[in-house]
Order: C-alpha cells, then structure tokens, then sequence
C-alpha cells in the first residue's frame, strides 16, 4: 500500500472516533507529541525483537503518518486557539469602553436634560452594565438623544467627542460581537485533532506495550517505552507526600 492510500485510510478511520470514544492523553498535547516522536524512535530501532514478540512492524510506520498529521493539525489549532483570545480579547476591551462611555453619557446628559421630564424619563431607564443587546440598543439611543439636543449640551459644555467615540462603537460592537462568538464555538479542527490524536495514541499504546513485554529484564531499553513526564510527575508527588 503507497503512502498516500496509507495516509487516507489513517484518517478515515480517524475521523470515524467518536466523541465519546476519544482517548483521554493525560498530559499536554506538546508533550505528548514529543513523546510519541522519542516512543517511535525507539521502536524503530528494536523493530525486529518487537516483530517477534508478535508486534505488526506496519503500525510503526501509521504511528510516524499520524504523529506527522497530530503535529500539523495541533499547529494550525494554536494559530487558532490564539485568534480566538484576540477576538474575546477585543470584544472585552470594547464591550467594556462601550459601558465606561455609556455612563459618562448618562452622567452629562441627566444633568443636561434635568428641565425636560420627558427626557429625564428616558434617562432614568437607562441602565450600565447591561447585557449585550441592551448595551448596543442604550449607545444607539443616547447618540440619537444627543444628536437631537445639542443646544442643551452646548450649554453645559460637552465634548461632543465622547458622543462620536460612542457612535464609532456602537457601528463596532455587533461586528465584534459575531466574531468573537463564532470564534468561541466548537471548531471542526479541533474535533479532528481529537481524533487524530486519539488514534495515534491508540497505535503507540500498542508499541509500547509490545516494548514493555520485550525489554522487562533490559532497564537500558525498557525506559524507551516509558513516559519521562509521567515518571517525572510521579517522583514529584512521591517526594512531595513525603514531605509532607
């Protein structure tokens, strides 16, 4: 079978995991990968004393396919996990402009409009913070109040650039707010990842207990087959109960 049809049926069968089904990793996607790399080294290199202890020397090579398609797509997922902290990241930065310069609207204009009843109602109705169509729906309403009374600003002295700022967020806003919701979603790449990584582990899981087996009575071989991180953070909390 050539590469490429080996690389295909990896990935069907990949993509047919279910969520439910999906291998828990126990540690950090990176460290794994790392570890998948240095297990797959290792079995390369005992490749015939694993072959005769049974092992099919073929999920070696699906385990190299796949680790090169978990670094690919775990990859292009921090490019896009970090895109989505900027969006919730600008949306919170703006969200929270809108409010502060919602309230100081509310502030000079109580005191503008404090003749006018009428306006004096609409004012009290006006609530920061607020939730988020409410936000969008009281800056569209005061740039509206304001564009419409401007004597009564001009004589209180208002800098009429905090009613353009507002207007300028309040156009913002919805925008920001699609984007940072669609990014906050569930993403295909993601499920694939999990799945991908899901199979990879099932395929090293195998290697290594084949290794296990092989080199029980070999310390210098047999650490090859076993988590460094996992050793490591056993030895840790060991000392750390100790200690205690």
């Amino acid at each position: 079978m050539g590469h490429s049809s080996i690389k295909d049926m990896l990935l069907k069968q990949a993509y047919s995991i279910t969520p439910e089904s999906i291998k828990r990793l126990g540690l950090s996607y990176g460290i794994f990968l790392q570890e998948c790399s240095e297990f797959i080294l290792w079995a390369q290199q005992d490749r015939d004393k694993l072959s005769k202890a049974g092992l099919n020397i073929g999920i070696i090579q699906e385990a190299e396919f796949l680790l090169e398609e978990a670094q690919n797509i775990h990859a292009l997922r921090a490019n896009e996990s970090k895109s989505t902290k900027e969006e919730v990241a600008n949306w919170n930065r703006k969200k929270k402009e809108g409010i502060d310069l919602g309230k100081q609207l509310v502030h000079h204009f109580k005191y503008a409009f404090r003749h006018n009843k009428e306006l004096s109602a609409i004012m009290g109705e006006i609530k920061f913070p607020c939730k988020v169509h409410e936000l969008i729906s009281n800056l569209d309403l005061l740039i509206h109040m304001g564009n419409g009374h401007t004597d009564l600003l001009d004589a209180i002295g208002f800098d009429f650039a905090i009613m353009s700022r507002v207007a300028q967020l309040a156009e913002e806003l919805p925008n920001l707010h699609g984007y940072k919701y669609v990014a906050s979603q569930s993403n295909p790449n993601k499920i694939k990842r999990d799945q991908i990584f899901s199979l990879l582990k099932s395929k090293v899981d195998e290697i290594r207990a084949c290794g296990k087996y092989v080199f029980h009575n070999d310390p210098d071989r047999l650490k090859g087959y076993r988590s460094s991180y996992l050793r490591q953070k056993n030895n840790r909390a060991t000392r750390t109960k100790k200690n205690n």
